[in-house]
Formats: structure tokens, sequence, C-alpha cells
């Protein structure tokens, strides 16, 4: 498969450089970063100057095939069997991973259950293989499931028109019609939208429980903007673990409240690493009723 920057030349690459960090810029494809001080400053968040040429048949088939992938991963997060033997051996040797393994076994005790959302991203790449007659095949491969914190939405959604401008200014813009659109970000609207609608309480909020200081929070505000435009109803609040201390509770009837409003729907933009859990009081006052309304109650992430 033919690279497209083959086609350039070295001055060539330098100004679509430029053109490119315009066009993160004025699309806010862009990230946090912050220096000793803690202050913070703004840059274009990392992408491929020019698309990655893939066959359609390829690209045809991961996107068939993605639905199976994510029916599939929700079964298997409802096997318990298969968790108990899957962690068994990490279990003991990690004690991350057995902490919030306690809070699942400790949910599903419970008996509870309701209807759940799964906000999925699926990574792949490409691997070139040549046969002995040296026909190549781009035969995908799966690099990661992303099943919460799962970023990047909206950048993946702005990147084609970004594409689609440096192809043009590169003089290959009869490419542009084989650029494929990206809704992840409006599909991942409604499917919040579903979730605070089957809760069935129009005062119900959505929590987005977010990092301390967390480089994409500008493509969490265009998740927070793509729900507004489906439906102006929905409260969304932001929370850090550090801010829930003391505001969060599970009533009898296992409702969570956050400072007095019922909770919806919990999105996890953090808490998948040990160092999200700044210290004890996070993890012993905050995990459990949050696992367990997230394990076990109805309209969950």
């Amino acid at each position: 498969m033919l690279s497209l920057y083959s086609k350039l030349g070295a001055e060539d690459v330098g100004a679509l450089v430029d053109i490119a960090r315009h066009h993160s810029l004025s699309k806010g494809i862009v990230l946090w970063e912050a220096d000793d001080q803690l202050i913070k400053t703004c840059k274009p968040a990392s992408f491929t100057l020019l698309p990655s040429p893939v066959t359609k048949e390829g690209f045809q088939f991961l996107t068939s095939l993605q639905p199976h992938i994510n029916k599939l991963l929700h079964k298997v997060s409802h096997d318990h069997q298969f968790m108990a033997m899957a962690l068994e051996s990490l279990v003991n040797i990690d004690d991350f991973t057995r902490r919030l393994y306690d809070l699942y076994k400790a949910s599903k005790c419970s008996g509870r259950k309701g209807l759940e959302l799964g906000v999925f991203r699926s990574d792949y790449m490409f691997r070139l293989e040549v046969d002995e007659n040296g026909k190549e095949s781009h035969i995908p491969k799966q690099i990661e499931m992303n099943t919460m914190a799962c970023a990047l939405m909206d950048f993946g959604s702005q990147i084609t028109s970004v594409h689609s401008s440096i192809l043009t200014d590169a003089g290959m813009e009869t490419l542009t019609s084989q650029l494929p659109s990206n809704k992840a970000l409006s599909e991942i609207g409604f499917g919040f939208q579903a979730a605070w609608e089957a809760y069935n309480n129009p005062d119900s909020i959505l929590l987005f429980v977010i990092h301390e200081f967390d480089p994409n929070s500008f493509d969490l505000q265009a998740m927070e903007d793509a729900i507004f435009k489906i439906n102006k109803d929905i409260l969304i609040r932001k929370k850090k673990f550090s801010e829930l201390l003391g505001s969060v509770m599970l009533t009898q009837d296992k409702k969570l409240m956050v400072n007095d409003e019922e909770v919806a729907v919990v999105y996890f933009q953090t808490g998948y690493g040990p160092e999200d859990y700044i210290n004890e009081r996070i993890t012993l006052h905050l995990t459990s009723p949050l696992a367990n309304f997230v394990l076990g109650h109805p309209a969950n992430n």
C-alpha cells in the first residue's frame, strides 16, 4: 500500500505541519499541559499528518465486527466464573486489582440487576504480511479495548475534517472522498441520553468522575456539549474524587446521591489506576457506594 508521504518533499511536510497545528487549535484538538507550578497551557494533541491508508475491505470488516465484540465484552463482564478464573492469579500479586475485584464481588453478591451503558473504544493497527508470491495483505490486529475513560471521541470525530483540509492543501484533494465519516461523539451522546431516560427520573443527573488534572478535559467538554445538543434537560456534574468526599451517599433503596441530587448514570474518566486514588479516605469512602451503584443499579455505566 503506497504511503501518502512518498508524494511530499521535506519543505511540503514542514508547511503542512504548520497548517495541521492551526487546524487542531481551531477545532479544539488540544490538550492541557501543566508545568511544575501547575500553570496550564494548551498544545495540539498528537495525530498523524496524513490519514493512514487501509483497505476498504479491512475497514468494513472491523466496522461490522465491532458490535459483536461489544456484546462479547458485555457478556464476559457478567460471567462471574470466568472473571474469577481470569483474575485468580493476578489478585494474589496485585493489591490494586484485588481491591477492585473485592468491590466487584461484593456488588455481585447483592443480587441487584439493572441496565448498563457501555462506552467502548477499540484500537487497531494493520499488520503488513507478504506471501511467497509477493502478494501483500493488511491484517487488522486489535491493540486494546477501552471500557472506561474512553477519551478522544471528539478528536476522532474532528480529525476527518482536518485530514480533508490537509489533503487538499497537499494537492491530494481527490482522496478526500475516501475518508470515512466518524460519528462517535454524537452516537455516545445518544447513548447517554438513552441511559438517562431509562432511569426514569427527569430530575436525576449524569455524574462524570474526572481526574484531579486531566489533559483531555477539552474532549470531555465536547462530550458534554454533544449530550446538551440532544437534550438540554440533562444535567451533568463533573466531580473529582476529592470533591466527592463528604457529598456522596447510597440510600437504603440503593439510590446514589451527590449533594442531594440523584444520580442516573456514572461515567468514570478516572479510577483505572492506583495513582487515581490519592489517599485512603477516597478508597474507603467513595469506591464502595460508587461501585455498588455502577455495578447493580438501573442505567449504570
